[in-house]
């Protein structure tokens, strides 16, 4: 069991993530809806079944990708994060927990939207890069991480590999050979 854990929470987050779930939730009630209307128009014979039948698949074809994507993306986005020296767990919007532990990470990776916390079996974890003191809660995973030597990437870049001058572009202006 942990002896000590710190917490890092935002409610905005949380409040803007099931805002978005509710909205793209109303789409989807709205494109049933729409469905409904068009079948029952070309069953009281506005125009065939065939072509009514092709658009409203066509149409949830389209719309259940993109909602399988974007619910997959904000289901891993946490507004609340506990991080411990045995595991790190996050809380999404519809408060369920995701849970992973120390020795299971495959990689953290921080990028220019956030902190994405991978486990080997594909569980995944992020912060959103507008979090309240993002720098501390990054600062805290990334000591964990290289205790356990958990594999630390900028922008999908193992760290070993990235050059200083992609991640500090204002280094390249100065020139050490150039008096102040």
């Amino acid at each position: 069991m942990s002896h000590w854990y710190q917490v890092f929470d935002d409610e905005h987050v949380n409040r803007v993530t099931r805002a978005a779930a509710r909205r793209h939730a109303l789409g989807a009630a709205a494109l049933g809806l729409f469905s409904g209307a068009v079948l029952v128009a070309s069953v009281m014979g506005a125009y065939s079944i065939f072509p009514a039948v092709l658009v409203v698949a066509g149409a949830w074809g389209w719309a259940g990708a993109a909602l399988y994507r974007y619910w997959s993306r904000i289901r891993r986005q946490v507004w609340c994060v506990k991080i411990s020296d045995r595991e790190v767990v996050g809380y999404d919007y519809r408060r369920k927990r995701i849970r992973i532990d120390w020795i299971a990470a495959s990689s953290v990776d921080v990028r220019r939207d956030g902190l994405l916390i991978t486990a080997d079996n594909e569980r995944r974890l992020e912060v959103p890069a507008g979090f309240p003191e993002f720098t501390a809660l990054s600062q805290a995973v990334v000591e964990q991480a290289e205790f356990y030597v958990v594999p630390i990437l900028i922008d999908g870049a193992p760290l070993n590999q990235v050059e200083l001058d992609a991640l500090f572009p204002f280094l390249g202006a100065l020139d050490p050979d150039e008096p102040a």
